[in-house]
């Protein structure tokens, strides 16, 4: 591209007005985009395409795309220039980690120095994104020179609802990224958040331990490695929670309390019905403030800290039995 510049190119008077039916883009092996089934109306004229009540099926998935490009093509063949999108966007259903893959395989080490930038709105039956899955997904997603932000976001998933939620994710150096996040959960499964998010590195409560729906609103602020795993001494977070429904088995600790205490109450299986909190997660700490339980079993104000890296804790109980 030595001698044909992106100016040279557009000052081409190059234009078209394009109606397909049944097209077809067949992707090498190892590339997700494989298009059929294609329909719609292409206009392509200074330097930018439009697309009009196009259709077609994307890796077997029938989506749909209408919206603006400016620059796109520039934007493939040549270095240094941007594109910018405003576009909606709607596919069935969708599994992210391909195309995830291929771009850690190919574009993410591109000596480019253009930016895709601009919004898509976008609404799926379904989104897979191991370990997230999905549901009746809809989000305003913005592409920025340092980063993706992804605004009014709604779905269901783990059994319950994401209502107004925004992400944030800013490229760092050292392929860090920081992740700013908010929003609302309502009803969600706890025992499928702690699988999902693998019982947030600590062994005390896991997933099969526990179990209840949970809502609440949160605000997160981390900064997550290479890998986009949390890096917990960058964490501050805030979780206004609610559990109802709840129920906790075979956790050590509180078998551990009846074992020493020698009293008839069954701490192997606690169960009860709603719990709330405010939780904060800061420098690798998680604070819990003083937290009144009433179980089957007995009723107990709980508070205290754990640290998550070393999995070191400081709890306070006072306990109150039921049958004794």
């Amino acid at each position: 591209m030595k001698n044909f510049s992106h100016e040279t190119f557009k000052r081409m008077p190059i234009e078209a007005d394009l109606r397909c039916n049944n097209f077809r883009v067949s992707a090498p092996d190892d590339s997700p985009y494989d298009f059929d089934d294609v329909s719609g109306h292409f206009v392509f004229s200074n330097g930018s395409i439009s697309a009009d009540s196009v259709k077609g099926n994307l890796r077997e998935q029938p989506f749909s795309l209408q919206g603006k490009a400016s620059d796109f093509i520039s934007y493939l063949f040549f270095d240094g220039v941007d594109t910018h999108c405003n576009l909606n966007c709607t596919i069935e259903s969708i599994n992210l980690m391909p195309f995830y893959e291929h771009y850690e395989k190919y574009l993410s080490s591109s000596e480019s120095t253009g930016y895709f930038l601009g919004l898509i709105r976008f609404e799926t039956n379904r989104l897979d994104f191991e370990p997230y899955h999905l549901t009746n997904a809809a989000t305003v997603i913005r592409f920025t020179r340092d980063g993706i932000e992804l605004s009014d976001i709604n779905a269901q998933t783990m059994q319950g609802k994401l209502s107004d939620c925004s992400v944030k994710l800013i490229d760092l150096p050292g392929g860090k990224t920081r992740c700013v996040a908010s929003g609302t959960v309502g009803k969600m499964s706890a025992r499928e958040i702690f699988a999902t998010f693998d019982n947030f590195d600590q062994t005390v409560v896991t997933d099969k331990q526990i179990d209840g729906s949970l809502s609440g609103d949160f605000k997160v602020d981390a900064v997550l490695d290479d890998e986009y795993n949390p890096i917990y001494s960058t964490v501050d977070a805030l979780a206004q929670v609610v559990i109802e429904d709840g129920s906790m088995t075979n956790v050590e600790t509180l078998v551990e309390i009846g074992k020493k205490l020698k009293i008839k109450e069954d701490f192997s299986n606690v169960s009860f019905s709603t719990l709330k909190n405010t939780i904060r997660l800061k420098d690798d700490t998680l604070y819990i403030p003083d937290m009144h339980i009433k179980s089957n079993a007995f009723e107990l104000t709980f508070a205290g800290k754990h640290n998550i890296e070393s999995n070191i804790f400081n709890y306070y109980v006072t306990l109150f039995l039921q049958k004794t």
